[in-house]
């Protein structure tokens, strides 16, 4: 089938032709792979099963120089660090953000079409977690502990093999929406199962659109689950609706009225439909679990870092509970995470951006109408010039700097751009630092972890724009005896 489906745009890129539009005014930036038909083939697949090494091949060959590589619809820059003040002071009418997320991930297709024409979730996740996330905390940290219990479902003193990345979907999809939709539906299988993965489905779905070119985006959309999705959740979400707009229709008011987005989007009537409302909440729901996986992967692979990281989460929760400032203070656990990121992270390229206008860069390069620039992690996080030994992984490394604040997960830097950098950092950034932060020092101070028999740590798969664990990788899980 897989055979069949490839056939499609090579015969329609035949008739269409064999260069891209573009491509005569991006003769000046170097190529990585092939360009000509039907090899360039070889590196859409490359992207596809293996961006990072696809990245590092033209960083190696081309050090500071930006190189380009083929997309079946379009040509893609990737820029290293070099060129972040170029991108900050892009105005979006130049470079935006926004439109190469909709090409990237094909969104109109895998997320609907009300997410592609009007995406405020963005702004809405970022005014709307800053404000509550600490109001919210105690809700989020009570529903995060049933899920691990559930999830986990351990006797005493029993080791249990998991698969960690399902596991921690599951229990990351109940935390974040008891905050999105609040109780019973954050508990709803139906509704975990469909925003649980949710993540990994687009981004599947939107690498493979990838073998389609843009006039074919229509009829291979038949190819995604998006429609299915969007059913399912108006089905699941509709009883919920119905049962809040009857409190919300009383004289008397609503005394133990929800504070969470499903409530805000139904005060406000920020949505005309149920389905346009599903598609919304699901626009929220597209977290990544991937750094959350691979911190809890290395707590297994590196038992010596163990210890004093209880020490830590153990003192300071005891000192100042579970609190903002509780978290804050937890310097080595933050840094544990951020190190992880550095090295890994959830995606081989940053701060995606789509030319609208011919735009020249600092150095005098320049890049045309309908571009879309990466910058790579790599150039920026594996930096020797600033990060000694940058190929190790060195859990401690942010945690005793001077002026901590600065250099803690959620903040962003020239030489830290894990959630993004300048203007349009990741919304979602401080409710994810918080997250992450709580449910690992939770796992620390109640549960044992080893890697299953004697398997080293494996590699994180590279696809597309999405680094993961090996969903097939499995630990060893008991209670701590306290």
């Amino acid at each position: 089938m897989l055979k069949g489906i490839l056939c499609i745009p090579i015969i329609c890129r035949t008739i269409k032709g064999t260069e891209d539009p573009n491509n005569t005014k991006l003769h000046h930036i170097p190529t990585v792979g092939f360009t000509w038909f039907p090899a360039w083939y070889w590196t859409i697949l490359k992207y596809v099963t293996n961006a990072s090494e696809l990245i590092e091949e033209g960083y190696t060959k081309y050090k500071d120089r930006p190189f380009k590589f083929i997309n079946l619809c379009s040509w893609v820059v990737v820029l290293n660090g070099g060129y972040l003040k170029d991108i900050r002071q892009a105005t979006d009418d130049e470079l935006s953000p926004t439109k190469a997320i909709h090409q990237i991930f094909k969104t109109q297709y895998t997320e609907g079409p009300n997410i592609a024409q009007n995406p405020y979730h963005f702004s809405f996740i970022r005014s709307y977690f800053a404000r509550n996330v600490f109001a919210l905390y105690n809700d989020i940290r009570e529903e995060m502990m049933l899920a691990f219990n559930e999830v986990f479902d351990l006797g005493n003193n029993e080791w249990k093999s998991i698969p960690p990345l399902q596991s921690l979907q599951t229990i990351v999809c109940r935390a974040t929406n008891r905050a999105i939709v609040g109780l019973p539906l954050c508990r709803d299988p139906d509704w975990i199962a469909i925003n649980g993965d949710l993540s990994d489905h687009i981004r599947w779905e939107a690498a493979m659109l990838e073998f389609f070119p843009w006039f074919l985006l229509p009829l291979a959309s038949y190819l995604t689950n998006t429609s299915g999705r969007i059913k399912r959740a108006t089905k699941v979400l509709l009883p919920v609706i119905n049962e809040r707009q009857k409190c919300m229709g009383k004289d008397e008011g609503w005394l133990e009225k929800p504070n969470d987005c499903l409530q805000v989007f139904l005060d406000e009537k920020m949505e005309l439909t149920v389905s346009e409302l599903a598609q919304r909440l699901m626009g929220i729901n597209f977290p990544a679990n991937g750094v959350l996986t691979q911190a809890f992967y290395n707590l297994a692979a590196y038992p010596q870092y163990v210890q004093p990281l209880r020490e830590e989460v153990e003192a300071i929760t005891k000192e100042l509970g579970w609190t903002k400032e509780a978290l804050s203070e937890m310097r080595k656990l933050d840094s544990f995470i951020k190190e992880t990121m550095r090295l890994e992270g959830v995606s081989p390229l940053a701060m995606m951006r789509k030319a609208l206008k011919d735009v020249s860069l600092s150095d005098g390069t320049s890049i045309p109408k309908g571009t879309l620039l990466v910058i790579t992690y790599h150039t920026i996080h594996r930096n020797g010039a600033v990060y000694e030994n940058p190929e190790t992984f060195e859990p401690f490394r942010f945690a005793f700097i001077e002026d901590n604040a600065k250099q803690q997960l959620s903040a962003s830097n020239n030489d830290w751009v894990g959630f993004g950098y300048g203007k349009h950092p990741c919304p979602g950034r401080f409710f994810a630092s918080v997250l992450m932060k709580t449910m690992l020092a939770h796992v620390l101070l109640h549960y044992d972890f080893r890697l299953q028999g004697d398997s080293a740590r494996s590699k994180s798969i590279s696809m597309a724009t999405t680094i993961m664990m090996d969903p097939t990788m499995k630990l060893m899980v008991r209670k701590r005896s306290l």
